[in-house]
């Protein structure tokens, strides 16, 4: 056609070429010579009129063959084999599946081109690629194999088998024909069939030496590997776990994995932490996956919650585990909370003690302890095997230790508490008893009577070296301390607190010996000038049978048996007060009935705290001596002036 237009415009340009100027009077006269020129247009009109009839003849048979034309697609899908063609979907496989698709290829959206290939064989291209990354042409080939598509096949024909050693989230068909690209509607996902290993660096499960995690602040590496190149997941690990007792544990262990590195199909966390003490278990399945094949659980193209490698009416499972048991450890406390009682000292004499006099407790002390992880909880698997408090334990035993804001302590017990584990990570330590003498402030120089303001510390570690970190709710770590040492700070007394340097005397008598003789035995203390009577002295007592020694010259009697006075009489001593009563013991011995003395010596046996410097040889050791006179008068000790007469 174009051939002919061509023509038409050259012969018009030429017949224009030919036309005269017009002349004045209006007529024009044709050259003779253009004659032949006319003769060959009439040549070329009539080739031109046979061109375009074989032109005709040539469209006309095109049109006659586009009307028998072999059908090609528009565009392509592939579904689960025998799924419908539009529609259909495409389910989870796994690394460990042989499988293959239907192709089909399409007359619109809507339809399936049922003629396909009726003319012609196709061999179209099949590829599996990942379309987690750019678009349907450029999406990267995982697999690829050539299918032949005839007319018998009317649109829709089966694949080769299929398989992926590698795992991807994001998978679509892609078909390729002459011109025409497809990709499928749906995707899929190629998942791991489990983790085939997972290993911890809390790899300590025995009770002795190596690793230890602190509860609730260290944290410890997991590692869950597939083995699968391609895997990016992120596992997960159950809420609910179990511990050394096989009880369960929820919500005790945190942190997450951080997303599989892809070339190795391995995931790791750093920072996972556990809340309880002893051991995790982790049961099959525990540590799982159930997110890299999302693609296909909104669709139901997997078994949502379904650990099943094997198909179930052509599903898998969506999600993948570790299938076997894992136990890691050890775990310990973070810390130890205590709660102290009021420990309270008995005071001696009611009303006031002795320096260098023992004292007891009213009220031990006992001190609450509870294993605690790092946000506050009670670790109630510490019990039992995973209790390690050990008292007497030679690097880590509890020795209490006391102190007094002035003056120095002689300590009678210092045993090491008596330790209970009670359960639940709760337990006690309890600090001698109520019959047990404990302590005594040290007598040295005299001293005005004080207040004893004593304290108990002691330090508590286990021998995982686990240690205090709060006591009674307040921050504080060791040493633990009952008490303080300082002015109203010390550990109660039942009565009052003062301490008094005292001391037992014992005077000279005389009288008549057919009287009874009273002598003066009591208890003084020093007031910071002198020695005082102690008359709040109800509790001192003096046994004469083993305590007080009498002598006559010539014979030595317990305190307790008759001792002869002169040669013909004798005399007993008698207490009126035992125990002494306003510091004064009454004293006293009967009627001698003759001339004579007896020698009064207390031994050794009588409190200590109650010795003195008799001798004045500087040290506190010795105990009073006295004489009795029968027959014998003192005198008043108010004379102005005394003279014998002879």
């Amino acid at each position: 056609m174009s051939k002919v237009i061509l023509q038409l415009l050259v012969a018009f340009v030429l017949s224009s070429a030919a036309v005269p100027s017009y002349a004045s009077d209006d007529s024009y006269e044709v050259d003779k010579g253009d004659k032949g020129d006319e003769d060959d247009k009439d040549d070329k009109d009539d080739k031109d009129d046979k061109d375009d009839k074989d032109d005709k003849d040539d469209k006309d048979d095109e049109d006659d063959k586009d009307s028998s034309n072999d059908r090609s697609a528009t565009n392509f899908n592939c579904v689960e084999a025998g799924a419908n063609g539009i529609n259909g979907k495409l389910y989870t496989k796994t690394t460990a599946q042989s499988f293959n698709f239907d192709v089909i290829a399409l007359r619109d959206a809507t339809q399936v081109e049922t003629d396909f290939a009726n003319l012609i064989d196709h061999n179209i291209k099949f590829e599996l690629v990942d379309a987690s990354i750019g678009s349907c042409t450029s999406y990267p080939v995982i697999s690829s194999q050539h299918i032949n598509f005839t007319a018998g096949d009317a649109g829709r024909k089966t694949s080769n088998i299929i398989s992926s050693s590698g795992a991807y989230r994001y998978v679509k068909c892609r078909i390729t024909d002459a011109a025409v690209v497809g990709c499928s509607t749906d995707s899929f996902a190629i998942r791991p069939t489990r983790f085939r290993a997972v290993t911890s660096n809390m790899n300590n499960i025995s009770l002795g030496t190596g690793i230890t995690a602190k509860a609730g602040r260290d944290f410890f590496t997991i590692t869950a590997s597939t083995g699968v190149a391609g895997y990016s997941g992120t596992p997960k690990i159950n809420s609910t776990l179990h511990d050394h007792n096989n009880s369960a544990q929820v919500n005790k262990l945190s942190g997450v994995f951080a997303s599989a590195d892809k070339n190795i199909g391995a995931a790791a966390g750093s920072h996972f932490k556990y809340d309880e003490v002893g051991l995790v278990k982790f049961a099959a399945n525990d540590i799982y996956d159930d997110s890299f094949t999302s693609v296909d659980q909104a669709g139901g193209d997997c078994i949502v919650g379904s650990f099943t490698n094997t198909p179930v009416g052509g599903k898998v499972g969506c999600n993948f585990a570790y299938h076997s048991t894992l136990t890691i450890g050890r775990f310990i406390p973070d810390h130890f909370d205590v709660l102290l009682n009021a420990p309270e000292f008995s005071t001696a004499n009611t009303t006031f003690t002795y320096l260098g006099q023992p004292v007891r407790y009213t009220i031990s002390p006992v001190a609450t302890l509870m294993a605690k992880n790092a946000v506050g909880g009670t670790t109630k698997n510490y019990t039992g095997s995973y209790w390690k408090i050990n008292p007497i334990h030679a690097s880590y035993g509890i020795t209490p230790i006391y102190t007094e804001a002035s003056h120095a302590l002689m300590v009678i017990d210092a045993s090491a508490p008596a330790v209970m584990d009670n359960g639940e990570g709760r337990g006690t330590l309890n600090f001698s008893d109520t019959s047990s003498n404990i302590l005594a402030l040290a007598k040295s120089t005299l001293t005005a009577p004080f207040d004893a303001e004593i304290a108990l510390s002691f330090t508590l570690v286990d021998t995982d070296g686990v240690e205090v970190a709060n006591v009674n709710g307040l921050p504080q770590t060791n040493p633990v301390v009952f008490g303080a040492p300082s002015a109203g700070n010390g550990i109660g007394f039942s009565g009052t607190k003062e301490q008094r340097w005292g001391r037992i005397a014992l005077a000279n008598a005389y009288g008549s010996e057919l009287m009874p003789l009273s002598v003066p035995l009591y208890t003084e203390y020093y007031d910071g000038r002198n020695f005082i009577k102690n008359l709040a002295d109800n509790s001192t007592v003096i046994n004469l049978a083993t305590q007080l020694s009498l002598n006559n010259g010539s014979t030595t009697k317990a305190g307790n048996q008759a001792i002869t006075i002169g040669t013909t009489g004798s005399t007993t001593a008698t207490l009126t007060n035992s125990p002494f009563s306003g510091g004064d013991a009454g004293l006293a011995f009967s009627t001698a009935n003759a001339y004579g003395y007896v020698d009064l010596s207390l031994l050794n046996t009588i409190d200590s705290w109650l010795l003195f410097d008799w001798n004045a040889n500087g040290v506190h050791d010795d105990l009073p001596t006295a004489r009795v006179n029968f027959g014998l008068y003192k005198g008043n000790n108010k004379q102005i002036y005394f003279r014998e007469v002879y």
